[in-house]
């Protein structure tokens, strides 16, 4: 039995910002038999439940940092992607995982939450506050040390 898990976006199993050009796709296979290698892959892309992007069948053991250079996504969008994989004994395995594009400009008029004044080796509690009405949809940006989440 071939089984895939582990699946990923930009190294992570919740992306949430994932580029919209060079996207990173990995997965890792799981199978009871010995010796077992995976011997070809396809790539299946869905932005908004329509496909966008099929790479075929690849003749390829690469599961780790998968990247198609004619794969461009919209940006903010909640994709899916589906990768099929094929072992060295000729089973077959297909795994899905959602994720999300990067908006454009994605802090482009962002209003920052700060201390009000610096406080020397703490790590203030940093709050505000604001209204919302008929959210449709609402995510959270966090950056530090350069790395948004």
């Amino acid at each position: 039995m071939l089984k895939l898990y582990h699946l990923t976006v930009e190294y992570l199993q919740k992306c949430t910002l994932a580029p919209v050009k060079n996207t990173r796709f990995g997965w890792k296979l799981l199978s009871s038999d010995k010796n077992v290698f995976q011997k070809s892959f396809s790539l299946t892309v869905f932005a908004n439940e329509k496909q966008i992007f099929s790479s075929g069948e690849i003749q390829s053991d690469k599961s780790f940092n998968v990247t198609f250079n004619d794969l461009l996504l919209p940006f903010d969008c909640d994709c899916l992607f589906t990768v099929t994989v094929t072992d060295n004994y000729g089973n077959i395995a297909t795994e899905s995982l959602q994720f999300t594009t990067a908006p454009d400009n994605v802090f482009e008029g962002a209003k920052w939450i700060s201390p009000a004044k610096y406080i020397d080796g703490a790590s203030p509690y940093i709050r505000g506050k604001f209204i919302a009405k008929k959210v449709k949809r609402a995510t959270l940006y966090a950056s530090g040390l350069g790395y948004a989440y």
